[in-house]
């Protein structure tokens, strides 16, 4: 009976090592489970989700000349007239969140006019625009949009007596870009301005610009 006893003992003895050996492969592969789940293959795997649509908006800059036909009414004693301005032009511009839409700003200081009767006319324009850009060739997008503007018209008659117009008016614009480089392109716009008062003597406007544009 104690043999049974002795051998029984020594039957359970040689389990223990196996069992711990087990529990010890149990441990190893438990570490390198989560030695894999914390490097950095891993964690760049768990951050990455997707591109910033922050890092694809640019911001516009230009500088270029323009042309304005004003239609002006009821100044002074005379009933119509239509002038031709030319001046200078700057726009700031930055996308929204898409390369396809725009939001400009920009300001035109036109040259002092003379008529033949020497009466001087000097205009000043404030605008923001909103902008739609869609390609048409390689290096070629055509262009449209709309917005508000504010022009201030200075009058001086012959008699030196100054009349000064402030006019809202709302605008219809379009144009064509060529793109030279991601950094540079010339654009055209043709806009057409209304006035929404009809207290101004400035009534209406087409005008014309050519822009060089830097891209940033």
């Amino acid at each position: 009976m104690k043999n049974l006893v002795l051998l029984f003992s020594l039957i359970s003895l040689s389990f223990i090592p196996s069992a711990l050996s087990y529990e010890n492969q149990e441990d190893v592969i438990s570490y390198e489970d989560i030695v894999k789940e914390l490097s950095p293959t891993s964690r760049s795997r768990v951050r990455n989700f997707g591109t910033d649509p922050l890092s694809q908006v640019r911001f516009h800059v230009g500088v270029g000349f323009a042309n304005s036909l004003m239609d002006l009414q009821n100044l002074d004693s005379v009933n119509i007239n239509d002038i031709s301005l030319k001046g200078v032009q700057a726009k700031l511009g930055i996308d929204l969140l898409s390369p396809s839409w725009r939001a400009e700003g920009g300001i035109i200081t036109y040259e002092t006019y003379q008529d033949v009767s020497g009466n001087k006319y000097s205009v000043k324009e404030f605008d923001l625009s909103l902008i739609s850009i869609s390609p048409l060739a390689r290096h070629w997008s055509y262009k449209f949009g709309g917005g508000l503007s504010a022009r201030y018209l200075d009058y001086t008659n012959t008699s030196l007596e100054t009349q000064k117009f402030s006019t809202p008016a709302m605008n219809i614009q379009t144009g064509v870009i060529a793109e030279f480089s991601p950094k540079f392109s010339v654009s055209t716009d043709l806009v057409y301005r209304k006035s929404m008062t009809s207290d101004s003597a400035d009534r209406s406007a087409i005008d014309f610009s050519l822009r060089f544009d830097g891209h940033f």
